[in-house]
């Protein structure tokens, strides 16, 4: 302890000691049957083996005692070591070079543009069929009068039967509509749910995407390392590892190998 702890802390012993006096003042006095409400603190006399003792005392009594607490001052540039404040240098350096680089790679300034096949149509889109606009036109029929005749002509069964076969198409229509609906739910599921690919040399990535890819396989390998999904987690770690290594990622990888 610092001559100036000594010092704030001289003659904590005061209740104590002037009740059973300084005659009596020794190292039994604070030993193992005293207890926290005895070991106080006072303004008599300097004794600094006694006083530690008696703070050793307390600390195994009440650690949390304010008694022990030691004021220090606030770290400066200039109470620092040579080699503690070039540390804080150097890192300061990198981050700040880091973060440059990354501004770089936002602004465009390393990326390339990637080769990829022409879009290809959903083959989910349903298509609807129009009629030329003659063909509906042919089958209106002006009447300038009343042709009863043709009642005659009118075959019940064969318009009921044209009505029940509407009604199918309509019923089939509207099944794979649904059908439709559903699959593009699923497959929305699952390409929420799929794994992170990427193919091929990933050298055409700037710094910021390999940072993006790589955290996409590492949270991926740390869901499946929660599941108990060890091997599926060691394949998404060693992805993210080939494209950006870093210490983290190795240690999840050999603790999942454990």
């Amino acid at each position: 302890m610092s001559p100036s702890g000594h010092q704030s802390n001289l003659g904590r012993l005061s209740q104590f000691f002037t009740r059973r006096g300084l005659d009596r003042m020794g190292f039994t006095m604070v030993g193992p049957s005293c207890g926290s409400l005895v070991v106080q603190w006072g303004e008599v006399g300097s004794y600094p083996d006694l006083l530690d003792h008696a703070e050793a005392r307390l600390s195994q009594i009440m650690p949390e005692s304010r008694v022990l607490r030691v004021e220090r001052p606030i770290l400066t540039k200039s109470s620092l070591l040579k080699d503690q404040l070039d540390k804080i240098n150097t890192d300061l350096q990198d981050w700040t070079k880091s973060m440059k680089n990354l501004e770089n790679d936002l602004k465009g300034g390393n990326t390339e543009c990637m080769k990829c096949p022409g879009v290809r149509k959903n083959g989910n889109q349903i298509i609807i069929k129009t009629k030329p606009a003659n063909e509906c036109q042919a089958k209106i029929k002006s009447h300038s009068s009343v042709d009863y005749t043709s009642w005659d002509k009118f075959d019940v069964e064969k318009e009921l039967q044209r009505i029940d076969i509407e009604e199918e198409k309509k019923n089939e229509e509207t099944i794979k509509k649904k059908r439709l609906k559903e699959k593009e739910i699923r497959f929305k599921k699952e390409k929420k749910n799929a794994l992170p690919k990427l193919e091929g040399s990933t050298d055409y990535l700037s710094s910021l995407e390999k940072i993006h890819h790589a955290n996409q396989f590492k949270a991926k390998g740390n869901e499946f390392f929660n599941t108990k999904e060890y091997d599926k987690a060691l394949e998404q770690y060693t992805a993210s590892i080939n494209i950006l290594p870093t210490v983290t990622c190795y240690n999840n990888r050999a603790i999942t190998c454990e």
